[in-house]
């Protein structure tokens, strides 16, 4: 549950990348599948493309200037050198989402979502009730029974505050845990980040077990991608 947000307490989002190199697998058969896009040959040869290109386009814009003399020696594409070829230098991550749904929390997160869309002056939809549905159906398969107390505080609320929304939130500091330690990959952990990882305490054992998965991986890059695929994934 964010405490930036009420209503984002219940919101999830699915999160689709593309073919697989390899696969992290947690307990509960919890996986992530991690694929390279882009190598590090195929980002240095772009880099050099995309330097010959920029140098092209600025002698066209000047008079007399001859793109094929003035450039040629930006345009003289180097190859690949050593292992270049075999390094990623840029990957996709998506984790799976469990399939078995925790009893008693699909029916506590559509009473919080009542009360909060009673308490809160927000434009409703015909499809909320599908929406709320299949949202509370996902929760469950995310969250472990600690997260009914939660729910149920949410639905006992009488004021559209984050006050009374934090309030309600479970004892953390799994965003401590986490966030701390990937203290030294720029980027891997937003403030924001911080809560509602704090938030996630109340998520499966297995599913927390795949974010700290993804402080353990080698380099800064798939640690980001790691974790920007578990927030999509989970959250």
């Amino acid at each position: 549950m964010s405490r930036t947000s009420i209503a984002s307490a219940l919101v999830l989002i699915t999160f689709v990348a593309s073919a697989c190199t390899h696969h992290v697998v947690t307990s509960n058969a919890v996986t992530a599948t991690h694929a390279c896009v882009k190598t590090e040959c195929t980002q240095f040869i772009e880099s050099q493309q995309d330097n010959c290109s920029s140098c092209s386009r600025r002698c066209a814009s000047l008079n007399g200037c001859d793109p094929s003399s003035v450039c040629s020696e930006v345009c003289d594409i180097i190859a690949c050198s050593g292992n270049m070829a075999t390094k990623c230098a840029e990957s996709v991550w998506t984790w799976s989402v469990p399939e078995a749904a925790t009893p008693g929390v699909a029916e506590a997160c559509e009473r919080a979502d009542e009360t909060i869309s009673t308490i809160c002056p927000v434009e409703t939809a015909d499809e909320d009730g599908a929406r709320r549905t299949a949202t509370c159906a996902k929760a469950a398969r995310v969250n472990s029974p600690a997260v009914i107390a939660v729910y149920d505080c949410y639905a006992k609320m009488t004021m559209c505050t984050p006050e009374q929304a934090i309030d309600c939130d479970a004892d953390s500091s799994f965003g401590t845990e986490i966030c701390g330690a990937v203290q030294k990959c720029p980027g891997a952990c937003s403030d924001d980040d911080w809560y509602r990882l704090d938030d996630a305490i109340v998520m499966k054992p297995e599913i927390l077990d795949a974010a700290r998965e993804c402080t353990r991986q080698a380099s800064c890059g798939d640690i980001r991608g790691c974790l920007e695929a578990w927030r999509a994934a989970f959250e």
